[in-house]
């Protein structure tokens, strides 16, 4: 096992497509200090690892993040839709503000459509198992796969 872990590690800093920051930025020399020291970095090694990250799975997986918080959003907006139509003689929504369940609606079908179902399909196990089923070590422009991750918070918005 520990031959598995060391000619992985070596494949990995070794390929020129496949940069490692944190390697670069400690000086670690294996993967099991590597190991041990991510368990314990700070959250501005997180957020800077996120920033340069070009792993077709890492972005991958930062895609099913995505599309998990966006679908929580989408499933709070549904569940607000269904206990409006479900209380009849009482109304969740106000009578002055009933564009507000219009509102809603349209929200909730564009979050489903372009926040859930198009980024956890293509972005998510487009980047997780394409160029595992091509067979190629990583993505055409892995730098403009991790910018599309990087906007679609602010699409969000």
């Amino acid at each position: 096992m520990s031959w598995m872990i060391h000619s992985s590690y070596q494949y990995l800093t070794s390929t020129t497509n496949i940069r490692c920051p944190i390697e670069l930025r400690l000086g670690l020399n294996n993967i099991n200090n590597a190991i041990s020291t991510f368990s314990v970095l700070s959250v501005d090694v997180f957020s800077l690892y996120y920033f340069v990250v070009v792993n077709h799975k890492s972005i991958g997986l930062y895609y099913l993040l995505a599309t998990f918080l966006f679908g929580l959003s989408g499933t709070i907006l549904s569940v607000l839709m269904r206990i409006e139509l479900d209380s009849s003689g009482n109304r969740i929504i106000p009578i002055e503000n009933l564009n507000f369940y219009n509102l809603t609606i349209t929200l909730h079908g564009l979050l489903m459509i372009f926040f859930l179902i198009m980024p956890g399909l293509f972005g998510a196990f487009g980047n997780i198992f394409i160029p595992i089923i091509l067979g190629t070590p990583e993505v055409a422009y892995p730098s403009v796969n991790n910018m599309s991750i990087l906007l679609i918070p602010l699409a969000y918005e």
